[in-house]
């Protein structure tokens, strides 16, 4: 098998059509199962980002076909993998995610607190929340969005637990650290989150493990 060298690997994802790629600090590289051997994907080569140590803060699909990249460069990047072009690259200060709404509308997260839903046909704002306008605690940093299989969006924060957001109704639930409350969150400094097709989410904590909730 195909060895790849002195490389850094920033994510795997598998496509429909090409399989397993590999995002790296060097573009990004699918397998030829025929020859077992890894291929550049040329056109990557255009989006490898200006310092190639830092790692993408998240990496998902938009749809079968285009990839959404947040980079820790606070750089937002839709690519079609089939056409393999990039159809949209942008620069968002202080990015913490970015998760699928519809066909046309993204929700971006920002790590200082704010939220927006932003159309990527107009490249115009729709609606924007703040984490000090929810529930009964003050405004805390984003720490990263996940889209639940169910399609709620998850949200981590700094020290207000964990939001869930309802793309129909565009409501909020806080779900906070009670200490009397086993059910409640372990802790309210929530971190990266993990969501399963069965419904499971994940999400880490610095001080209190690994929180579960379906």
């Amino acid at each position: 098998h195909d060895t790849l060298k002195t490389i850094s690997v920033k994510a795997i994802i598998n496509h429909r059509l090409l399989g397993v790629i590999l995002l790296t600090n060097k573009g990004f590289f699918s397998i030829n199962e025929k020859n077992q051997q890894w291929l550049l994907m040329e056109f990557s080569k255009t989006i490898i980002y200006p310092v190639t140590n830092e790692p993408y803060k998240d990496v998902s699909f938009f749809s079968p076909d285009t990839l959404m990249i947040s980079s820790d460069f606070k750089i937002f990047t839709m690519i079609d993998l089939n056409r393999q072009r990039v159809i949209l690259r942008k620069k968002i200060p202080d990015l913490a995610g970015a998760c699928r709404l519809n066909d046309s509308l993204v929700f971006i997260g920002y790590t200082f607190g704010k939220m927006q839903i932003w159309n990527i046909r107009t490249q115009k704002v729709e609606q924007e929340f703040t984490t000090g306008n929810i529930g009964n605690r003050s405004s805390s940093s984003i720490n990263d969005i996940q889209t639940a299989s169910g399609g709620s969006i998850i949200i981590s924060s700094g020290y207000s637990g964990i939001y869930i957001f309802n793309p129909v109704t565009r409501q909020f639930q806080q779900y906070i650290h009670e200490p009397y409350n086993p059910f409640s969150p372990a802790a309210n400094n929530t971190d990266e989150i993990y969501c399963e097709n069965n419904g499971n989410v994940y999400v880490t904590t610095s001080e209190a493990g690994l929180i579960l909730f379906n």
